[in-house]
């Protein structure tokens, strides 16, 4: 179709790869359509993960588009050259992935020709096998964009990865497809072979639409048994029976090689929500009791996690109101008086939004009475903030009394850790202070919701007559499933995807990506219980040693913002 050459800017020095059509299609208009097609798509999108379009047109050379020059290799040739990868580096090139084509479905975007020719590796010097996917050139843009005139009918893609509906020439092709395509990348990837390994193409498109493939799990060496499920259901004949979306399957595949944490010995103690009879600490058990105990921690861990996967756990819903506002605002176009008419119809979060506004943290000049200039006042971007802030305090303040009981403390902890990440966000540099703010903020929202299935659980106990777990094991079984279910919360949301990771790494420093939200997050957890912020019992000795940690791991003098935290409570307050 084309050919590639590595060029240079002759004012700035930058280099480049530009891609000219070739000569004998140069006439053809569908094919032009489809070239500048890739550029539009690309540009519409604007993801980390998918190759940087610069600039597209028409020279005496011909139609041309000028895209970021990449350093590395495709993973096609990664594959020739080594044959299978070990699952953790393969679900962190599929999580790569996930993400770009999640940020491509956003925009209405659909790649349809998704294989490991299209996904090149490049030599990052801080993120091994960084993820950047190309041709996007017989990409599917939604109604709202230019549409690509492909005729009804027409197969286009590489018959190894194309899904089904694409083999039969379905025209309505959704992101699906590509959630199938990502299942046989996968597949090929753990297996070191084409789910499909035939010679003849009729016989693979005849296989994508009615055979199975061999499972990976039993048949491949080490690919865990969530890894392989979630391969398989990806690769699902119905579309309807794979993932919902790329951001759920992202999630999954992140925690697919996810293996409980080693027990924590900051988690102390807890305020009581078990009955008063419920026993000893498991550190006072006998063996075979503690054996039983411990069993029942991984049963619990089991059901959440499975929950999570087959989407079955009931996640807190953001406010509609609230949702559809936050969605109005990505139109660039819509106004403050479209929002305010928006949010005028939850009689509840309006005047909400206005305390806000009012609030010494804005320090505005005069009161506000009306939505609209609140919303003036606060701007599209903290409004966003607002509403999300709005939306978490009700999961925390829980209807029901034993929770609310049991997490007394546990928002003005959370808003310490919101305040504290933003600020050390905004002296780290390289991370988007609000995005740090609400990490901090949501990176306990998923403990109520736990504590409402452990309850459940309880209650059925009760019934039976049987015994119930002790305060401490409870704890335990509720810090080991909280992460995976914030995660959840967040995406159920809509929030940035980077958010969503915070949440799910915040349990610990990670040093193979130092200034990353994550670890933001984990420092201003570790401050604010060492200032005595905190819902319940903890280390202060440990607290305070996980701060120096911390402040070393991001090059961060903290020692300055431990005298500001009281007045940056009481305005965020």
């Amino acid at each position: 179709m084309g050919r590639v050459y590595e060029a240079e800017h002759a004012v700035i020095g930058r280099r480049a790869a530009v891609k000219f059509i070739h000569e004998s299609f140069a006439s053809n208009e569908e094919i032009i359509s489809r070239f500048f097609n890739e550029a539009r798509s690309v540009n519409s999108i604007r993801h980390p993960n998918i190759v940087d379009v610069t600039d597209f047109g028409q020279s005496e050379y011909g139609y041309y588009i000028v895209m970021e020059l990449l350093e590395g290799e495709p993973l096609d040739q990664r594959l020739r050259r080594v044959g299978r990868l070990e699952p953790e580096v393969a679900v962190r090139i599929g999580a790569q992935v996930a993400g770009a084509l999640a940020a491509a479905h956003h925009q209405g975007v659909i790649h349809r020709d998704l294989k490991p020719d299209n996904i090149f590796l490049t030599n990052h010097p801080d993120y091994p096998d960084y993820v950047k996917v190309l041709d996007f050139g017989i990409a599917k843009l939604g109604k709202a964009q230019r549409a690509h005139h492909t005729q009804t009918g027409m197969v286009l893609g590489t018959p190894l990865y194309m899904s089904p509906e694409q083999c039969l020439g379905d025209s309505n092709l959704d992101h699906r497809s590509d959630v199938y395509s990502l299942g046989m990348v996968l597949y090929e990837m753990l297996a070191g072979k084409p789910a499909f390994d035939y010679e003849a193409i009729g016989r693979i498109i005849m296989a994508h639409v009615n055979e199975t493939p061999d499972p990976l799990v039993g048949n491949v060496p080490d690919v865990p048994e969530a890894l392989g499920a979630l391969v398989a259901r990806a690769l699902a004949k119905d579309p309807a029976a794979r993932h919902e979306d790329m951001r759920k399957m992202r999630s999954a595949l992140v925690r697919s090689l996810r293996t409980p944490a080693p027990r924590s010995s900051r988690l102390v103690q807890a305020p009581a929500v078990a009955n008063d009879q419920a026993g000893p600490a498991p550190e006072q058990l006998s063996p075979a009791e503690r054996a039983g105990a411990e069993n029942v921690r991984l049963q619990f861990n089991k059901i959440i996690l499975e929950r999570l996967a087959n989407d079955r756990l009931v996640i807190p819903a953001m406010p509609g109101v609230a949702m559809e506002c936050i969605d109005s605002m990505r139109n660039t176009a819509i106004t403050f008086g479209a929002i305010a008419r928006v949010l005028e119809q939850d009689p509840l979060l309006a005047p909400q939004v206005i305390r806000k506004a009012n609030s010494a943290a804005l320090g505005g000049v005069g009161k506000i009475e009306t939505l609209r200039h609140a919303i003036s006042r606060l701007g599209f971007a903290q409004l966003r903030t607002v509403l999300i802030e709005l939306s978490a305090h009700k999961v925390f303040k829980s209807r029901n009394s034993r929770i609310r009981n049991a997490f007394k403390g546990i928002w003005e902890h959370s808003l310490a850790v919101a305040v504290l990440s933003r600020e050390v966000a905004s002296r780290v540099g390289g991370l988007d202070p609000e995005v740090a703010y609400l990490a901090g903020l949501l990176h306990d929202v998923g403990k109520p919701v736990v504590a409402t299935i452990m309850l459940e659980a309880e209650r059925m106990l009760a019934a039976e007559n049987a015994e119930w777990m002790s305060d401490r094991l409870w704890l335990e079984v509720l810090n080991r499933a909280h992460r995976e279910v914030g995660t959840a919360v967040a995406e159920k949301w809509e929030l940035p995807e980077s958010l969503c990771l915070a949440i799910a790494d915040s349990g610990q420093f990670r040093a193979d990506d130092q200034v990353s939200f994550a670890n933001v997050v984990c420092l201003a957890n570790a401050m604010a219980k060492a200032e005595g912020m905190y819902a319940g019992s903890f280390d202060a000795d440990e607290a305070r040693a996980l701060v120096v940690e911390g402040s070393e791991l991001l090059d961060l003098d903290v020692s300055e913002l431990s005298d500001e935290l009281p007045s940056l409570i009481e305005s965020a307050s």
